[in-house]
């Protein structure tokens, strides 16, 4: 888990001047849309009051807590061997992979970018290819695979059935339960490919009378820090992905003594609200 983080506030000093004018003897005359005109006689007199200064806080509770799976299970297939990924699920894909959820319990909206480092151990013998049909084209002698990253849909997430909710651990996102996006599948290459997703804020409050007066003098306490209430409505604060592909049925995959190591990084932060969710994802950004 990426361990939450709180910005405290900043103060800032506003004066503000009430200025009472009385008027001994004199005519009063306003002017639409203009300045107040005053005409009085010559002893007329002005008094200023004492400057009321105003202490005006910002409740900036920037709180980041991004949530993501803490392993992964990937295997490659070439011969369709029938693979348990669970205790009532087999799959004979020749790209296997369970799915990982990704959850935002921050404060504010959050972009949040998976990067997936591809290598192939094989001392460069395995081509990543760019689309299902180039594999398919490839000889006998070519070790061709494509692997891709496959988004979620915008139907949410699930773990044993049930929606993904504040509680949700880093521990379980490891295996959630989702529906792929395949016309947003990206084909990964090797070395680093980026993807990104967009993640709405999390609901926060205080709980009981512990919350902030607006009269509050000292209005900023560790007893008054806004909690975790709820995630964001209608999936928005949770998205998934997962690895599929196919893998060169003509060729001969024994030869091969290694497979391919994928490195999984994330970084995060604040969206801008200029990004542009890919049609038919719950989350992606596109490029």
């Amino acid at each position: 888990m990426l361990k939450p983080e709180i910005n405290r506030i900043i103060s800032v000093v506003l004066f503000a001047t009430v200025v009472t004018i009385t008027l001994s003897v004199g005519t009063q005359r306003v002017i639409a849309n203009e300045d107040v005109a005053l005409e009085t006689e010559e002893n007329e007199e002005v008094i200023d009051s004492t400057a009321v200064i105003v202490s005006v806080p910002i409740y900036n509770y920037d709180i980041a807590d991004i949530v993501v799976p803490t392993s992964y299970a990937v295997a490659l297939n070439p011969y369709e061997l029938p693979i348990k990924i669970s205790s009532d699920t087999v799959s004979t894909a020749q790209v296997i992979s369970q799915n990982y959820g990704i959850v935002n319990k921050s404060t504010r909206d959050k972009v949040v970018t998976t990067t997936l480092k591809i290598e192939d151990e094989n001392a460069g013998k395995i081509v990543f290819a760019k689309s299902k049909e180039d594999v398919l084209k490839a000889d006998k002698d070519t070790y061709a695979v494509y692997l891709a990253m496959v988004p979620a849909d915008a139907t949410g997430i699930k773990i044993n059935g049930f929606d993904v909710d504040k509680d949700t651990s880093a521990e379980v996102l490891t295996s959630v339960s989702m529906s792929k996006s395949e016309d947003n599948a990206i084909a990964l290459q090797e070395g680093e490919n980026n993807i990104s997703f967009k993640l709405s804020k999390a609901v926060y409050g205080f709980d009981g009378n512990e919350g902030i007066m607006l009269e509050d003098a000292d209005n900023i306490n560790a007893d008054k820090v806004p909690e975790l209430a709820d995630l964001a409505a209608d999936n928005a604060g949770v998205t998934a992905f997962t690895f599929d592909g196919v893998m060169n049925p003509k060729a001969d995959w024994s030869k091969l003594s290694k497979g391919v190591k994928i490195s999984v990084t994330y970084k995060y932060e604040n969206a801008t609200g200029d990004e542009v969710v890919a049609d038919g994802t719950g989350a992606m950004v596109s490029k």
